[in-house]
């Protein structure tokens, strides 16, 4: 399974009309092509900065179904008037959910670069070491890791249930980041914070690194 993602930085007074070009053409095509897992989109509305990230069963459906989003992709990015766009290729690595996101719901993503032959270790210590510490946090929904274990960049996402939350994590946070970062071998190369705009990217993902698909307990304990 592999995601693209689109991360776009434009105007801000333009993100709402982006967020619904993306509810109401985008999301219906990709839902419509073979081998789709839906899509999810993330926004900061002070910063400008929208991310898109569409979902496929495997790379033959990933770069078949750019026939028919590329065109719609650059519509958004005009709209947007992106000054600064990047399109990233990941494979889903580690996934825990309390329970579904929902929009209004923010996100801290933080990118890191690590030497590619170290992503499987960092994967395993992310998922034995990161995560229940991550799980420690209130208020915390959703924590995923996404790699590319071509080039070695990762992005990890904790998602909050109110910006509040999101909010109150932040020192903690830093500090849990300077720590992992340092045992991964890794480099910060950007945080962003996004409020959730779309949820539609659909369970279950196949974790083979994690061997379970995403968890929602029957607890809600941090």
């Amino acid at each position: 399974m592999l995601g693209r993602a689109v991360i776009a930085q434009g105007d801000p007074a333009k993100v709402d009309e982006v967020v619904a070009l993306v509810r109401d053409r985008v999301q219906p095509t990709a839902n419509s092509l073979a081998g789709s897992h839906g899509l999810g989109m993330w926004v900061n509305r002070e910063s400008g900065v929208v991310v898109v990230n569409t979902v496929w069963e495997d790379e033959a459906a990933l770069t078949a179904s750019d026939e028919q989003l590329a065109p719609l992709r650059r519509e958004a990015l005009e709209l947007l008037g992106a000054m600064d766009v990047r399109i990233e290729i990941f494979e889903p690595a580690v996934m825990f959910q309390k329970a579904p996101d929902q929009p209004g719901y923010w996100t801290r993503a933080t990118e890191t670069q690590s030497p590619p032959e170290l992503v499987q270790d960092n994967i395993t210590l992310f998922a034995s070491e990161v995560l229940p510490a991550i799980r420690q946090i209130p208020g915390f929904n959703t924590v995923g890791l996404v790699v590319n274990r071509g080039n070695g960049r990762a992005v990890s996402n904790v998602t909050y249930a109110s910006k509040e939350a999101l909010i109150a994590s932040r020192q903690r946070a830093a500090r849990l980041r300077e720590e992992s970062v340092e045992r991964l071998g890794a480099e910060v190369t950007n945080v962003m914070e996004l409020e959730v705009a779309i949820v539609g990217i659909r369970p279950p993902i196949d974790l083979p690194a994690q061997g379970r698909p995403v968890q929602f307990p029957s607890d809600t304990t941090a």
